[in-house]
């Protein structure tokens, strides 16, 4: 049992440079180490820098009520991907009628948290759109013990936004072309 809890660090490194290299992050993996000695090292750079666009500045605290002193970490993640496709979710809402609730972010939002692997009250997220600019806001508390798991997530959840991405966009040019074909009257042309 002691040799498994000395090397549990290391497993968890390996796994974490694993996941980043599946998902090609190889930014991140060329300055990536496996060190025992700097498991929170790694494991914080990582989390700082798991997404294309971080933000963790006091700007980003003082959106959600906290400040870079207290006992709050609030940082910002978002990606090219993450911002075209809440773009196009709007623009295939009103495409459809609009209405209060868009079933397009409602859906990113039910897989991300599918995505969630983990479960503590320390931890919360939600996508913000601030000046047009959307992005996934990630707070947790000084007693969060999933770091591993929260780079993890933010890595997986910037790669379901390629992946959902390219199929907004077919439903989108779909959803157009429908429009188009539709005569004032509303009924879809047969020619």
């Amino acid at each position: 049992m002691r040799i498994c809890r000395e090397y549990g660090p290391i497993l968890e490194l390996i796994y974490l440079y694993k996941v980043l290299y599946d998902h090609g992050n190889k930014e991140l993996l060329d300055s990536f180490y496996i060190c025992e000695d700097d498991y929170y090292d790694a494991i914080y750079r990582t989390i700082f820098d798991a997404a294309d666009m971080t933000d963790n500045s006091e700007n980003v605290y003082k959106r959600h009520g906290y400040s870079q002193d207290g006992d709050v970490y609030v940082v910002s993640y978002s990606s090219k991907e993450m911002r075209d496709y809440f773009k196009i979710a709007r623009k295939l809402h009103r495409l459809h009628g609009g209405g209060r609730d868009n079933p397009y972010i409602q859906t990113v939002r039910d897989k991300a948290y599918e995505l969630l692997n983990f479960d503590s009250y320390c931890f919360d997220w939600l996508f913000v759109k601030k000046n047009r600019v959307v992005s996934l806001d990630v707070l947790w508390s000084y007693e969060f013990t999933f770091e591993l798991w929260l780079v993890v997530w933010v890595v997986r959840v910037m790669d379901m936004f390629k992946e959902e991405l390219a199929n907004i966009k077919t439903e989108y040019r779909k959803a157009r072309r429908e429009k188009r074909c539709r005569p004032k009257g509303g009924k879809v042309n047969a020619a």
